[in-house]
């Protein structure tokens, strides 16, 4: 009996002692979950340094492998780490895993998403308290064979988040009272659960020149709504600049011959839920001919 309690209070010890094994020497978080400490590689003059961007970057082109951000780092405490980029342009950078060890290491990170616009986007990639910047450029790569996503395409943020999809018709008329205007319509890109939209009013009927700037104070309107109820989330318009709505449309240029009209659009915006917000956005719209 002594024996068997004896055999008994020996394999309770070893349960024990390899339930605490595990819980404390996590192969997916390191011990404990503990994350990682380091820095990003900068040189002696602060300047972040060791990175790189490989792939080809194609508006309207979705993201694969051999798109990736190589960063550089130096790990001092080994353990789990997350490294992201913000979300710019439809595409974001990623990687996670474990360091084991001290030292030197690059990281890929991945990239996901689909470039939104033939723009250059400025991300921003964090690691413990250290932070660095690199730029991706994408060009325009014929969007998949998908012309609205090569070719027309909006998107803006404000201080939190980032909003971008494919716009549905650009097109010039003439508004009742003999007002001559140019109208930016789309979507987002998710689910189209948001409409975006753009008018503004010309001085000269179908005439886009590069540099023409309009206001919401007088000459334009931007509206970003949910579709299904046309319920406003951010507005600037004529009617609403006492309550401080107050956004500047841009033309940068303008092709006579594809009609591809691209600007830029920023300022105060009034927003359902009260106040302003500030909104920062730029559009790559393919003219209707009608």
């Amino acid at each position: 009996m002594r024996k068997l309690l004896r055999q008994g209070i020996v394999l309770f010890s070893a349960v024990c002692l390899l339930a605490s094994c595990a819980k404390e020497y996590s192969l997916e978080t390191g011990s404990g979950g503990t994350p990682a400490t380091g820095a990003l590689v900068k040189d002696e003059n602060g300047n972040c340094s060791g990175i790189t961007i490989h792939g080809t970057y194609d508006a309207g082109v979705v993201m694969n492998d051999s798109n990736y951000a190589e960063v550089s780092l130096t790990i001092n405490k080994p353990g789990s780490y997350y490294i992201s980029t913000d979300t710019l342009n439809g595409i974001s950078f990623v990687d996670s895993g474990y360091f084991s060890v001290v030292g030197s290491y690059k990281v890929k990170l991945g990239a996901t998403g689909t470039p939104i616009l033939p723009i250059t986007s400025d991300f921003t990639v964090s690691f413990d308290t250290t932070t660095c910047g690199f730029s991706v450029t994408a060009t325009d790569g014929g969007g998949a064979g998908d012309p609205n996503q090569s070719a027309t395409a909006w998107q803006f943020s404000d201080p939190a988040k980032s909003y971008n999809g494919t716009i549905d018709t650009a097109y010039f008329s003439t508004e009742t009272g003999g007002v001559n205007a140019f109208t930016i319509v789309g979507r987002s890109a998710a689910n189209a659960d948001t409409t975006f939209r753009l008018v503004m009013a010309l001085s000269t009927a179908r005439t886009l020149n590069a540099g023409d700037t309009y206001n919401t104070q007088t000459a334009a309107d931007y509206l970003f709504a949910k579709a299904s109820t046309s319920t406003e989330i951010y507005a600037a318009r004529p009617n609403n600049a006492a309550a401080g709505g107050n956004v500047t449309i841009t033309i940068t240029s303008y092709d006579n011959t594809t009609r591809i009209a691209q600007g830029t659009f920023s300022g105060a915006a009034v927003a359902a839920a009260g106040g302003t917000i500030n909104i920062s956005g730029q559009f790559r719209a393919r003219v209707s001919t009608l």
